[in-house]
């Protein structure tokens, strides 16, 4: 193989030129795979947020309504519009006291919002589930 000083150096750069492309290509890959998996798990963080305010206002609702079917019962509200509107506060003022509960008892959220439905359900008033906490 008898090769000029000229026949060489073009040899050498098509070489380099096409192990520079296959880097590229490579390198390409390798980003597009690694953006594809940042694009993945920023969508999964997007979804459990969104589940996360989702449940959230269910439980806010779920406590609001439990509030209102309270005054609805008890006389303090002529009907459940009217019961609503004054169930709100309460909503706000027990989702803060099961938070509180939450934090200081082994308890999730979710279990202490189970309990307060169900303690409902049985008849017992709000106020009366509370007093059970501070025991």
């Amino acid at each position: 193989m008898n090769r000029t000083e000229g026949e060489v150096a073009s040899w050498g750069q098509r070489l380099s030129g096409s192990i520079k492309r296959v880097l590229e290509i490579a390198t390409g890959g390798l980003l597009a795979n690694a953006g594809s998996k940042l694009a993945g798990m920023a969508n999964n963080t997007l979804r459990t947020g969104f589940e996360l305010v989702k449940n959230y206002e269910l439980q806010v609702q779920s406590l609001q309504s439990l509030a209102a079917r309270e005054l609805l019962n008890t006389g303090a509200a002529k009907n459940m519009t009217e019961a609503l509107e004054k169930a709100r506060v309460i909503g706000e003022q027990n989702i803060k006291w099961v938070e509180q509960l939450a934090i200081k008892s082994p308890f999730s959220s979710q279990d202490i919002i189970g309990a307060y439905q169900m303690g409902a359900a049985m008849g017992v008033n709000g106020d009366n589930l509370k007093i059970l906490e501070s025991r």
